[in-house]
């Protein structure tokens, strides 16, 4: 069969009409995808969220999974294509964007063609999801979504472009949406700037010294610095800027989680250590120097959290987070399962559940949104919120 061609009409960065022809050959690209273009939108917000995950473990279920090499139309990338497939069907992760600048508008979306289309609705329906199905090409789908973002751009204000921002790069569902157009809209009146916070954790390690554990401030890359992340960080500072709200985007570097969550077990002063990694994330506001303008209200949330830890999370909450330190502990320092050991994972994590917990009521009032970026940003966001369930919380990191 011959070379396939398809055209579409899109806008460059001067929003000014082109055509853009992407010609591939249907063995390479267009070959894969179901002749019946039985595809489920599975997300429109990038390649995380609840949604994506459900897929991903039914499509897991059935091993092994192949995962086949990223394909490009046009040498550019300006449509990247990526693939996985098992028994249960195909998943195909599509972004297209107009242009290469590094805050071009960008469409990512996740499809999902079953082999058991009634067997894969059962599944969804039992994890509480729902997903459309789609009669047209995938790539076309994308670039017909892509084209409607460009479309309804030009008419925005810089309010509705950055509440567009915030829903279209969330990975998860914004907490408190409503709450954040209240505050975007106050500061467009008030003409001041957005302050957006994201906590910068500190890279902390253990050794075994005599059976029992040794913490410290180690020197590799953090979750921030890693070029995935990193690299997600500049685009998204970019489409902020591009909405034209002004806006005060601060790294908060958790510099007391050393003494105040592990500070039993520190051998020494930790000082310089906390210094190296202040100096390599910028910018960045120190959580020592926010803290200490609430000093009595963080002392008694504090307090009130670790107290009574196991009625704000449950039990089994706890617990998990107990285990998951004793297998570290075990797995990979070499420590023993001794009751000491357990007593330490217990006290940490209910130090760092209370340390959380009474930070939220003082980002609440510092900044207008906070922006998590850890592995399992819901989950954390869940501790932040439980002394402040008004708490606005942005999730445009996948995990």
């Amino acid at each position: 069969m011959g070379p396939r061609e398809a055209v579409f009409l899109v806008k460059d960065a001067s929003r000014s009409l082109v055509m853009i022809h992407f010609v591939a050959n249907e063995r390479e690209v267009f070959a894969f995808m179901s002749q019946e273009n039985n595809y489920y939108v599975v997300s429109k917000t990038g390649f995380g969220g609840p949604g994506f995950r459900v897929t991903e473990k039914y499509l897991w279920k059935s091993p092994p999974v192949a995962k086949n090499p990223r394909f490009s139309v046009e040498a550019d990338e300006i449509v990247t294509i990526k693939r996985r497939t098992s028994a249960r069907g195909e998943l195909l992760k599509i972004q297209v964007r107009p242009d290469l600048t590094p805050s071009s508008p960008k469409v990512r979306v996740a499809l999902f063609s079953p082999a058991d289309p009634s067997d894969f609705e059962a599944y969804c329906r039992n994890k509480s999801q729902e997903f459309s199905l789609i009669d047209v090409d995938p790539v076309e789908f994308a670039l017909t979504t892509l084209c409607r973002l460009l479309n309804e751009e030009p008419n925005m204000t810089p309010t509705e472009r950055l509440i567009a921002t915030f829903k279209n790069e969330s990975r998860f569902p914004i907490q408190n949406f409503d709450e954040l157009i209240n505050r975007v809209s106050k500061i467009a009146a008030e003409g001041r700037s957005l302050r957006i916070g994201c906590f910068a954790c500190l890279n902390m390690k253990c050794m075994s010294v005599a059976g029992k554990p040794v913490n410290y401030v180690g020197q590799e890359e953090t979750r921030l610095e890693a070029p995935r992340i990193s690299s997600r960080t500049q685009e998204l500072m970019g489409l902020l800027t591009n909405s034209g709200v002004p806006f005060i985007w601060e790294f908060i570097l958790a510099d007391t989680d050393a003494e105040e969550i592990y500070g039993d077990w520190l051998p020494r002063d930790q000082s310089e250590a906390i210094n190296t990694t202040i100096s390599r994330i910028k910018p960045q506001k120190l959580w020592s120097q926010i803290r200490s303008r609430y000093r009595d209200q963080y002392q008694a949330d504090f307090r009130y959290a670790y107290e009574n830890c196991e009625q704000l999370v449950g039990s089994d909450y706890l617990q998990v987070s107990v285990n998951r330190r004793l297998d570290y502990f075990i797995t990979r320092v070499g420590l023993p399962d001794s009751l000491e050991n357990r007593a330490v994972c217990e006290t940490t994590a209910k130090r760092n559940i209370a340390a959380y917990a009474a930070q939220g009521p003082i980002i609440a009032q510092e900044y207008d949104c906070l922006v998590i970026a850890d592995p399992d940003p819901t989950r954390l966001g869940m501790i932040q919120s439980l002394l402040t369930p008004t708490l606005t919380i942005w999730y445009p990191y996948s995990g």
